[in-house]
């Protein structure tokens, strides 16, 4: 999806480890997106964000000052912005606190990296993107925030 000036989407860039983000940029770049901006902690992402008006925000969970903090700071801050949890945590928790966080996606570190900027794009056109195999938790949390069917089969 390109930006409704045209031009590639934006995506910022906030991981502790220049490494990842350097790997993730270049796949990023490879596939038509345009990194606007790389940070290393959760207060250089929000600023950044604030900023740079970025589309799309990969963020590090375990980056110093927190990923959700950082989430949560964006979306008050650029609240067109998508936000989407990058972490080597396979964790129901984290991704239910993504979730509380504002976050349209949850993907983990160990996946195919070439599916990235396919799953990205998803995120951009309103598909939400959170690993089937952690979605257990949050079918309980909605049918709990649901409650009872209204109608009740005899």
């Amino acid at each position: 999806m390109a930006r409704r000036d045209g031009g590639a989407p934006a995506i910022l860039l906030a991981d502790d480890h220049p490494l990842v983000r350097s790997a993730v940029r270049d796949e990023l770049e490879r596939a038509g997106f345009r990194v606007c901006g790389e940070a290393g902690s959760a207060a250089e992402a929000i600023a950044l964000a604030a900023r740079e008006a970025p589309d799309l925000c990969l963020l590090d969970i375990s980056m110093p000052g927190g990923g959700f903090h950082a989430a949560t700071g964006i979306l008050l801050r650029a609240p067109s912005a998508k936000v989407v949890m990058f972490t080597a945590h396979s964790s129901e928790e984290h991704l239910l606190e993504a979730l509380r966080a504002g976050a349209s996606g949850y993907l983990l570190k160990d996946d195919d990296p070439t599916r990235l900027p396919i799953i990205l794009r998803d995120v951009l056109a309103g598909v939400p993107a959170f690993p089937r195999r952690l979605m257990q938790p949050v079918v309980l949390a909605a049918r709990t925030a649901l409650g009872p069917p209204a109608i009740a089969l005899e």
